[in-house]
């Protein structure tokens, strides 16, 4: 398993909305991840609990995984 680590961009956006991070990294961790490259999800399980799904923008090397951003997505799916 790769290392998942949370940009600083991520932590404040975590921070400000109240988001848990375990919550963040077990998302990321329990997708197939087989690409490097960047990608975005949107996660509608979490969708009661924050009010809005959750969108994770990720980034995956061959030696780790860099969560860019976090936030509640208020946009069309």
């Amino acid at each position: 398993m790769k290392p998942i680590k949370l940009s600083r961009r991520a932590k404040r956006r975590i921070r400000l909305y109240k988001i848990e991070e375990k919550e963040i990294i077990n998302t990321v961790q329990n997708i197939e991840l087989h690409n490097e490259g960047k990608f975005e999800i949107v996660i509608d399980e979490l969708k009661e609990k924050y009010k809005y799904p959750l969108k994770i923008a990720y980034e995956e090397t061959e030696k780790k995984i860099m969560i860019i951003t976090a936030y509640p997505f208020k946009g069309r799916i």
